[in-house]
């Protein structure tokens, strides 16, 4: 653990356990350049969130815009933090005011002294993955000003929830006694409006994978739907990738679905890693959108399930999903 200078104090809330039966196998290159994402507080003036329960029907809702200049992160707090992570060394690629986050980029020598963490290379049955242990710590000047530092640890906090009735996808045989179900006849069951949703944009969240256009023009043919309007949007280096993993199959499942169900709406789908810091800036990004401006998030991947999850410094389940939206931890 690097000497921490006397003007250091501990986030609370940050600290962080190896996952249970990982060990630390070396030291993280000291070389190595990680992007992390710091998360700030609302603007200290900005007024209390309304409740939502007690929104009444039609009443009006702030534009992104607005919302961004009433709850978003003070230019004041941007520069401070700003200010902290130049001093350190390490420069700043993004900073946003809706989004309360300022991305900034260095070594892991760099991350280890600005943040007070000693970065280690761990190994489970699993995985391997960069982590730490302990807290992180940050100047007493922008302690207040931080809410959470996301980045430093890498390991894998999502997966695909494809169930298959086989071991395998090989064991899934054609002669099967399966009847198989359109999109459109699966809504038809749940009542889903067939007006059309032309107007809308529905954000999907992806963690890994991609979608290639031919394998969506052979879908939507299939279904006889329209092939709707897909825009991909890449977070922290997270690019459209289409390979043959589970991933893609998600990710091909959820634009099959989402487009043939609400046919006409925009599909606006965003890559990110499959970390915390992944999860954080997928959220953030897409809630404030300001160019594809989803109306409909959508994430049907989950938390990892593997006994490895089952460590002090895991997300709960209800914290890893968009329809159970809370503050983040200041874990990383």
């Amino acid at each position: 653990m690097p000497t921490l200078p006397a003007n250091y104090r501990a986030l609370a809330g940050s600290r962080r356990t190896p996952r249970k039966g990982a060990l630390r196998t070396a030291d993280a290159s000291p070389d190595e350049q990680i992007d992390v994402s710091l998360r700030l507080r609302r603007r200290p003036d900005a007024p209390a969130l309304p409740d939502p329960a007690r929104a009444k029907p039609g009443a009006a809702t702030l534009s992104r815009e607005d919302f961004a200049a009433r709850y978003g992160a003070s230019a004041v707090d941007l520069d401070q933090v700003a200010a902290f992570a130049t001093g350190a060394g390490l420069a700043v690629v993004e900073r946003s005011v809706a989004r309360r986050t300022v991305v900034v980029r260095g070594t892991v020598a760099q991350m280890n002294a600005a943040f007070g963490v000693d970065l280690g290379i761990y190994k489970t049955a699993a995985e391997t993955y960069r982590g730490r242990d302990g807290e992180i710590h940050v100047p007493t000047a922008i302690h207040d000003i931080v809410e959470g530092v996301f980045g430093l640890d890498n390991r894998r906090m999502a997966e695909p929830m494809l169930r298959f009735s086989g071991r395998t996808p090989a064991d899934n045989a054609p002669a099967q006694a399966t009847v198989p179900m359109t999109p459109q006849a699966v809504a038809q069951l749940y009542g889903f409006p067939a007006t059309g949703a032309a107007g809308q944009t529905i954000g999907i969240f992806e963690f890994g994978g991609g979608y290639l256009a031919s394998d969506l023009q052979l879908f939507f043919s299939s279904v006889q739907a329209p092939v709707p309007s897909v825009t991909p949007v890449s977070i922290l280096g997270q690019e459209n990738n289409p390979g043959s993993d589970s991933y893609t199959t998600e990710t091909l499942l959820d634009i099959g679905v989402s487009g043939a169900a609400a046919q006409g709406a925009r599909l606006a789908v965003y890559f990110a890693p499959w970390t915390e810091q992944g999860w954080v800036d997928i959220v953030t990004t897409a809630i404030h959108d300001t160019v594809n401006r989803p109306s409909v998030p959508s994430a049907t991947v989950g938390p990892r399930t593997t006994p490895s999850m089952a460590s002090p410094g895991r997300w709960p389940r209800s914290r890893q999903s968009t329809r159970h939206s809370r503050r983040p931890r200041r874990w990383a």
